[in-house]
């Protein structure tokens, strides 16, 4: 290929071809042009080094190949005639095996020399080395007996290649994208068993190629978004990673990044330092005790809980137990702790997570032949031991890892305090051509300099943590500050060393500030502070009000993927709460203050986590409290005030809680004059219950049982007739046997769209065991759809499904039954009575008084149904009927015999006469009597209030005065 027919390919527009044509440049002549005179040929940057490279290989001898080499060593060492065979030319049969060569060649060893070839299918990750075109020189070509079979193999000694054969081979180009370089980069090691000398194109999210030439550089930044991945994904830990098990990671994962480390680590001297020092020192078989595996695990775990143990070992006792119990049950630990055996837990526990867990990860690793060049290959920087994996508590805090990155106020003074420093036993690389070291004398000489042995340079601690803070950079070029220095030449430190003196004081006074040691009054006098406040009032206020808004609802704050930074630009997504949700509305909506506060907050101060939202739901508590007690308080009203957790449940325990809790909200006990509950007797006991404690200490507080519940409880009795209890407890099976999708679907579909009256309640209750309210909606939904439960009950027992369909034919049978279809009917005629007074008696500022009478009037209406049972009875057997009727239902009077034994044998000349007898007038009997029972107790409460108000003349004064006598001593 010409250089023409080159630049042809490369799209070089014909403008500059034409006048490269006319200079009539030729290879030699664009190797010896500078870059600025190439640049009026050849525009772009690509094509130029393009064109340097075609013309250098265009131009370069003849290379020697490595079967003519591997010949030349051979002749070299052996006077005999030999040959090798070139089987990348020349195939061998693929019948032929390895036992038939030893035959054939009678040698005890046999040398096979593989080699790498481009993958033939496209893949997003390219693995390309540079190939020589159709014009530029190749290997020879193989001589007539390098196909041949039959040679003389008889002699051939072991060959070694040497390192240098292979000297020349060309770069691996590794393409990836940007934000998918975790993935390309571990196929890419998974495929290809031997990547060296890398160079890295980045493709960027465009789909264009990112304008850098990869002089490290590139490979570099790779590596750290690889890395960067690596420890969200694949470790647990916080300050110290340990890599974990993924169900979709086998060994040829973990094999592949453990080449990625020795990649790295050989390429660029770039090591993940954040990886456990005591896991890596375990993969690679260097020897840890017992302290080490600790240290690393206290990193390992989160702050607090390291500052909870390192408590413990210092001082047992100023530690709760139940803190320690609750952080090794984290870790399953089955064994007690106690202060004599803390250590030893602790060190199962830390050895556990730190090397048995990730023991599968360990011997991939160390299978892995590229991680060994971490510390067995030689170089001036120091081994592994020495320089990465330095066992001192504060190898993390490197300054060479947080270059360029944002940096906590907390790591800042630990970085201050206690920086990485290296041992008098500590060997620093050499490097330059005179192999120059830094000197350790250098750090005491200047307090303020520390040493980055990931980046063999130095640093300022102040100017590099405060540079933005100090305002200028310390030194011409960022040396010192945000440019690693390594120019050990003492001629040429002193100046620059001095330089960098200057901004001490500056940083002191920055760190002062950050670390609030400044007087408070400077922040009071400070407008530009006063006015931050303000700023930061309007910022909250609609926070507050969106807060307000979902408490007012009554919904849900948050939601399953609540975590990470609050995006503005992001729209909401599936399964986000809905405060942050209704947030980013305020902000499309218009509001601009909220739209600047997360871009300008700091991370600690934006007002939107679940803690603050808990603050803010806190806040709103107490002062609704503050605003129900402040009411008017001549006026008698009932208000709910708050729900209080419960720990002991005794009657002591109980009223406790309940005065402590009075008391804190502001209320004034000594105004106590009535108590409610329900009947419990942990709470209505006469002697010892909650009600009798109360009044030892605030006589005046009358106990009352709860009127609602007490109504609860007489139609709970009045429904205790075996018939109707029979009913109801069919009613909720039903729920339960159609409380499914399919099943609701014939029901609802089907049976009900065949009406030719659709009832307006399409779905069936839940019967409520304790709340009648929704008991009478349950038997009311029933009722309603009566006809559609039975047709639907019929069609499933036809059913395949041998379950359902026998579960359906039961129903269906007992449904059926002429008994179950009139106690319905019953239960639907009394409960239409019971539920006005049920819902009644749930309202709030209820006399007592009012309460009786209503019970009263819904007692008189059951004993009128009682008084004209025949009546009353009629209607109910008439509606029946017709349900039976259209169904073929016949209802029968069961069979009676002389003597009674388990079931009703009342006598009764037709079947309406029995069910009348047996059942409705019971159930009638039975209601009436509860309803007197559970009310005579507020009755005698009421009764000396209204004989003191009385104001008829004609009653006794005698009895009056009994009656207020009796009070007055009851209430003093």
């Amino acid at each position: 290929m010409s250089f023409q027919d080159f630049l042809i390919a490369r799209d070089v527009p014909r403008e500059c071809l034409a006048e490269i044509e006319s200079e009539n440049l030729d290879e030699a002549a664009i190797q010896v042009m500078d870059e600025e005179t190439l640049t009026k040929f050849i525009p772009k940057l690509g094509d130029r080094v393009a064109a340097r490279d075609f013309c250098k290989r265009k131009m370069a001898p003849k290379k020697v190949g490595l079967i003519e080499k591997l010949r030349e060593k051979l002749s070299n060492k052996n006077t005999r005639s030999q040959e090798l065979l070139d089987c990348c030319k020349n195939e061998v049969d693929i019948n032929v095996t390895v036992e038939e060569m030893y035959e054939v060649t009678k040698v005890n060893k046999l040398r096979f020399y593989l080699s790498l070839v481009k993958k033939e299918q496209e893949d997003r990750t390219c693995v390309t080395t540079p190939n020589p075109t159709e014009d530029e020189p190749t290997e020879d070509e193989p001589t007539e007996n390098e196909g041949d079979l039959d040679l003389d193999l008889e002699h051939i000694e072991e060959v070694v290649i040497e390192e240098e054969l292979l000297a020349d081979a060309p770069p691996t180009l590794l393409v990836v994208h940007r934000g998918e370089v975790f993935e390309e980069l571990l196929a890419a090691f998974q495929h290809h068993t031997c990547l060296n000398n890398i160079q890295i194109e980045m493709i960027l999210p465009n789909g264009q190629k990112e304008v850098a030439e990869d002089m490290g550089g590139v490979l570099r930044d790779a590596l750290s978004e690889f890395w960067q991945v690596f420890y969200d994904k694949c470790t647990a830990g916080t300050s110290l990673k340990v890599p974990c098990l993924r169900d979709d990671f086998g060994s040829n994962e973990w094999e592949a990044i453990a080449k990625i480390i020795g990649m790295g680590w050989t390429e660029q001297r770039y090591f993940p330092i954040l990886l456990s020092p005591v896991f890596i020192m375990n993969t690679l078989g260097i020897a840890f005790n017992d302290e080490d595996v600790i240290k690393d695990f206290l990193k390992y775990i989160s702050e607090s809980e390291a500052e909870t143990i390192k408590t413990a070992l210092e001082n047992f006792e100023e530690v709760e137990v139940e803190d320690l119990l609750d952080f090794f049950s984290n870790f399953d630990t089955k064994r007690l702790v106690t202060k004599n055996n803390l250590n030893s837990v602790l060190l199962g526990v830390a050895h556990k997570e730190l090397l048995q867990k990730p023991e599968f990860i360990s011997k991939c690793f160390s299978q892995t032949r590229e991680l060994e060049k971490v510390t067995s290959e030689p170089s001036t920087s120091g081994n592994i031991g020495e320089r990465q994996l330095h066992k001192e508590d504060n190898w993390v805090l490197d300054f060479g890892t947080y270059l360029g990155k944002i940096i906590d106020d907390v790591t800042k003074q630990k970085l201050l305090e206690k920086p990485w420093s290296p041992d008098l036993s500590y060997k620093f690389p050499s490097s330059g051509p005179r192999n120059l070291k830094f000197q350790i004398k250098w750090l005491d000489e200047w307090r303020w300099l520390v040493h980055s042995p990931s980046l063999d340079s130095v640093f300022c601690k102040y100017c590099s943590l405060f540079s933005t803070v100090v305002g200028q950079q310390a030194t011409k070029g960022g040396k010192l500050v945000k440019t690693p220095f390594k120019n050990w030449m003492p001629e040429n430190n002193s100046e620059i060393m001095k330089n960098n003196k200057n901004c001490i004081e500056r940083a002191a006074n920055s760190l002062n500030i950050m670390m609030r040691k400044s007087e408070n009054v400077i922040l009071q006098i400070n407008k530009h502070q006063n006015d931050q406040i303000i700023n930061n009032r309007k910022c909250l206020k609609p926070i507050i009000r969106t807060a307000i808004y979902l408490a007012r609802l009554g919904n849900s704050f948050r939601g399953h993927r609540d975590s990470g930074p609050f995006d503005i630009n992001e729209p909401p997504v599936k399964g986000e709460g809905n405060f942050p949700s209704l947030l980013k509305f305020r902000i499309e909506a218009g509001d601009h203050i909220l739209a600047k506060h997360p871009s300008t907050a700091g991370a600690n101060a934006t007002y939107i986590s679940w803690q603050i939202q808990n603050e803010i739901i806190s806040a709103f508590n107490s002062i609704l409290l503050k605003k129900l007690v402040d009411k008017e308080k001549s006026m008698i009203r009932e208000d709910v005030l708050q729900f209080i957790p419960v720990s002991d449940v005794t009657s002591a325990g109980l009223t406790n809680s309940i005065c402590n809790a009075m008391i804190e909200v502001g209320l004034d006990v000594k105004y106590l004059v009535g108590q409610g509950y329900d009947g419990a007797s942990a709470m209505s006991g006469a002697l010892r219950g909650a009600q009798a404690i109360v009044r030892e200490s605030y006589p005046k507080a009358l106990y009352v049982h709860c009127s609602s519940h007490c109504f609860n409880l007489a139609l709970s009795d009045g429904c205790s007739v075996a018939e109707v209890r029979n009913c109801l407890g069919t009613i909720g099976t039903t729920y339960n046997f159609f409380n499914f999708p399919k099943r609701q679907r014939v029901t609802c579909e089907h049976e009900i769209n065949k009406l030719v009256e659709k009832p307006k309640i399409e779905k069936l209750k839940r019967l409520c065991p304790t709340r009648w309210i929704q008991r009478h909606d349950a038997v009311n939904a029933f009722v309603s759809l009566l006809k559609s439960i039975i047709s639907a009950l019929f069609e499933i027992a036809t059913w395949t499904d041998k379950k359902t369909a026998s579960d359906a034919q039961l129903l269906s049978s007992a449904i059926c039954q002429s008994s179950f279809l009139l106690c319905t009917f019953m239960i639907k005629s009394v409960f239409s009575l019971t539920l006005p007074l049920s819902k009644y008696l749930q309202t709030p500022n209820l006399d007592l008084s009012l309460a009786l009478d209503s019970a009263e009037n819904v007692n008189k209406s059951l004993k009128k149904m009682r008084q004209e049972d025949k009546k009353s009875f009629s209607d109910i057997y008439q509606e029946t009927k017709t349900i039976c009727d259209e169904f073929d239902i016949t209802i029968l009077q069961p069979r009676t015999t002389n003597r009674q034994t388990n079931r009703n044998n009342v006598p009764g000349s037709s079947p309406e006469e029995y069910y009348r007898r047996a059942i409705y007038v019971p159930f009638l009997d039975q209601t009436i009597q509860a309803i007197n029972e559970e009310f005579i107790n507020h009755r005698n409460t009421l009764e000396p209030f209204q004989r003191l108000l009385c104001h008829d003349n004609s009653l006794d004064i005698s009895k009056i005065f009994n009656s207020t006598q009796q009070l007055l001593e009851t209430t003093d």
